[in-house]
């Protein structure tokens, strides 16, 4: 039969949804990419009276080249710390490796270069009169920058070792602190 506008017979359960409401579903999440598969379920149900299951949706998605992803956390960092964030690593690029190791960014140790950010606990009056008449050499790093303190990285190392043993008494937390710090 030639000319025929029909759709032919095919096996198979039809679409819940039609082409066009696909492309509606993937004009809002390109509108909103944290958009939750449930909240346009809902909307496309509030909609077009259409009851759709998020599956559907996550389908359509992903046909569409979207996949579920969860964003990563990020700590806000204002403008005005980012300026001193970029500031400070402009002063400090040109630093040879004999600087460097000159510094060491804790307070629990003896060191050479004493480095502040400017915490209430290193702006305090007594560490300031301590600081006059100590000879010690400060490296101010702007706040909100524990990327920039490697120390930070090692304290969630051995955190997340800590969380890998099982710990019933402070004596056992105390143990597994200094075999994840060996």
């Amino acid at each position: 039969m030639r000319g025929n506008v029909l759709n032919k017979s095919r096996c198979g359960r039809p679409h819940k949804l039609s082409d066009r409401d696909a492309r509606a579903i993937l004009r809002k999440v390109k509108k909103n990419l944290k958009i939750s598969a449930p909240k346009l379920a809902d909307q496309i149900a509030t909609a077009s009276g259409k009851k759709v299951h998020p599956e559907t949706v996550r389908r359509i998605l992903r046909s569409g080249g979207y996949n579920g992803r969860v964003s990563s956390k990020k700590q806000f960092i204002s403008s005005v710390n980012q300026q001193k964030r970029l500031d400070f690593a402009s002063s400090h690029v040109d630093k040879d490796f004999d600087f460097w190791k000159t510094v060491v960014f804790t307070d629990k140790s003896n060191f050479n270069v004493f480095r502040s950010d400017g915490r209430g606990k290193h702006t305090a009056k007594i560490v300031k009169e301590w600081l006059l008449y100590c000879p010690l050499k400060q490296l101010h790093s702007p706040p909100q920058s524990p990327d920039l303190n490697p120390i930070e990285h090692l304290w969630e190392e051995v955190d997340r070792r800590v969380r890998q043993q099982a710990i019933s008494s402070k004596e056992t937390l105390r143990k597994a602190i200094e075999y994840s710090r060996a």
